[in-house]
Order: C-alpha cells, then sequence, then structure tokens
C-alpha cells in the first residue's frame, strides 16, 4: 500500500447528543461523501490504495464492507491496477467505480450479499466521469472530462446502460468544448440538476473553442446547460442554455475574469408548481431567474443582490436587516 489509513468513526445521534460507538480503518483513501454509504445496516467503503504516478504505479482500488458494528464483512480487492478511484456510486445492491489513468473503466459491482461482494462487468471507453448519478436502476449518467490523445478536453456525458450488469454499455456520449471546459460539478454535486419525472438535467458549465486565427481554445459561452434524459432511448437531448452574462465571449477585454463573475451561474432548481407551468430556477452570486422549462425563456427575475452566497451560508446573518448581504442556507 500507500502508507495512507482512512479511519471511520461511527456514531449515534440519540436525539442530538451524538455517542461514539465503534470504528474501523481501511488502508487507502476515500475521494468524498460517495465513496461511503450505509445500506440495510451495513456500511461500504470504496478506496485508493497506493501511489498513481509512481515508476511503476503501485495503486489499486478496493471496496470494504462492515456490519452494523463496523465489524469486517467482505472485501473485493485489487481492481484496476495502477489507477486511481475517480468517482462512486452505491445505488442499493449495486456499486459504480469509475477509476482512470488511461482510459476510464466503469465497474460494476454487486453488493447484495455484504459478505460476497462481486464484480460484475466492466467498461472500457475514453475518458473519465467524476460524478455519477443514477437515472433509474439500469441507468446512470457520468459528468467528467474527454480525453484525447492523452490529454483532457472538453466536458463528456456518458449515460450508461446496466441492464445486463456483466455487459455494461455507454448508451450515448455527449461531449462539450475543448479542453479548458469547466464544470463546477467535477467537485461539487449540488450544482447538478436532474429532475426524474421529465428527464431534465441541468449544470452550469463554461465552454471553450479554438476560433479561427487563435492557436488555443477560449471561453466562448458561460451559463447553465439542459439536456433531457431518455433512458428507455439511451438518448441524452440538448435543450437548450441559460446565461446571466452580459458579456461578449469574443472581445479580450469583455471575456477576461469570467472566473470571478457575480452573474456566473452556480446553482439550478427545477419547480413543478408555478404559475408559468414547470420553472427552472437559476442562481448567480448576483439574483436569481425563473425559466419556462418547455423553451426555457425567462419569466422572472429577482432586483440585482449586493451578494447572494448560496455556496457558503453564514446563518448568523439576518437577510431582513438593512446593507446585510441576502444568503440562501440551503440550496439544492
Amino acid at each position: 500500500g500507500g502508507g495512507i489509513w482512512t479511519v471511520v468513526l461511527k456514531f449515534a445521534m440519540n436525539d442530538g447528543n451524538p455517542t461514539f460507538t465503534s470504528q474501523t480503518e481501511v488502508s487507502g483513501s476515500a475521494i468524498n461523501q460517495f465513496s461511503m454509504d450505509e445500506f440495510n445496516g451495513n456500511f461500504r467503503i470504496a478506496v485508493t490504495d497506493g501511489e498513481v504516478w509512481s515508476d511503476p504505479p503501485t495503486s489499486v482500488n478496493s471496496v470494504f464492507t462492515f456490519d452494523s458494528q463496523l465489524q469486517p464483512l467482505g472485501s473485493l480487492e485489487g481492481m484496476a491496477e495502477g489507477e486511481r478511484i475517480y468517482s462512486v456510486r452505491f445505488v442499493g445492491e449495486r456499486g459504480y467505480l469509475v477509476t482512470f489513468r488511461q482510459i476510464d473503466p466503469l465497474f460494476v459491482l454487486d453488493l447484495s450479499d455484504a459478505s460476497k461482494p462481486l464484480l460484475l462487468g466492466h467498461l472500457k471507453v475514453p475518458g473519465f466521469s467524476e460524478y455519477l448519478h443514477p437515472v433509474d436502476k439500469n441507468t446512470i449518467v457520468g459528468i467528467g472530462k474527454d480525453v484525447v490523445n492523452g490529454r483532457t478536453a472538453g466536458i463528456k456525458i456518458s449515460l450508461f446502460d446496466i441492464k445486463v450488469p456483466e455487459e455494461p454499455r455507454e448508451a450515448a456520449v455527449v461531449v462539450i468544448g475543448e479542453s479548458g471546459s469547466y464544470t463546477p460539478v467535477s467537485y461539487e454535486h449540488k450544482a447538478f440538476t436532474f429532475h426524474k419525472a421529465s428527464g431534465l438535467m441541468a449544470f452550469p458549465l463554461t465552454e471553450t473553442a479554438t476560433q479561427a486565427g487563435q492557436g488555443w481554445p477560449r471561453t466562448i459561452y458561460e451559463g447553465l446547460y439542459v439536456w433531457k434524459v431518455d433512458a428507455s432511448a439511451g438518448s441524452v437531448a440538448f435543450q437548450g442554455k441559460i446565461t446571466h452574462s452580459n458579456r461578449n465571449w469574443l472581445d479580450d477585454n469583455d471575456a477576461y475574469g469570467w472566473y470571478s463573475d457575480e452573474r456566473q451561474v452556480k446553482r439550478s432548481m427545477y419547480m413543478d408548481d408555478t404559475q408559468q407551468g414547470p420553472s427552472l430556477l437559476t442562481f448567480s452570486p448576483r439574483q436569481f431567474r425563473a425559466h419556462r422549462v418547455t423553451d426555457l425563456s425567462q419569466t422572472g427575475s429577482s432586483a440585482a443582490l449586493f451578494s447572494l452566497n448560496i455556496t457558503r451560508p453564514d446563518c448568523d446573518d439576518k437577510p431582513w436587516e438593512p446593507q446585510t448581504p441576502i444568503y440562501l442556507a440551503r440550496m439544492p
């Protein structure tokens, strides 16, 4: 191993009076909260152990399961040697892992018997997914990066069909932009919106492209991109995009500083019951706006605010007092 251990502590909440109950350790490191999960009283965790970029690489990827007292039940070790985990999702009796170094393997795991985790199947495709989201029992969507000639390129959306878990397949692929394209979903799942009943999927994205006469990609658009995901048809259809920005992205002076723009869309929310019918709300540090789901046309907006902090809320502030920035404390 690489000498890194993850310590898991378990607490009983006891109606607001947490009490330590047990702990365990696993060799390796977990990437985020989706690497850990509790199901039917059992705990499972996915970790990478060892070094990816050493020569030769020593990394291996494993899933460990524990009972309600964090006593070991089973394990599935040694997956994707020389690579590291980029995304994980546990969904009921199944688990999904994406690892990466040169190519993106998606692993499908059977966790129905916690004492005997099994590898059902895997799929190798270019690029990698940094966030996995379940669409239905047999479909997941991955958001990450495309890879061309060993270098990261545009934002990649992969729709994975897991109907036959031994033979998962990439039912649909969408790539947006070129190298330098960016989405906060890579590290913050709250930036991702999915409405299961309608199939609407949306998330903020900064798209780059190489313009005529330029030797490198540059930003051409920043905003919320919207798709419709149809699991039965195996499709991801682009619906449109929404921006709060008033920049001219083709003007060098106007495009500078996009990364600190108060008009940059950070979050979105689907709302069923509004006077305009189903609506999609978009939020930037400056304001929030409402849009029809059918055509993404704007139906309303808040007044421009001094500060609308939706990513680092401060619950001590009182938004009703004059001269006080407005905060939304809990935003999907």
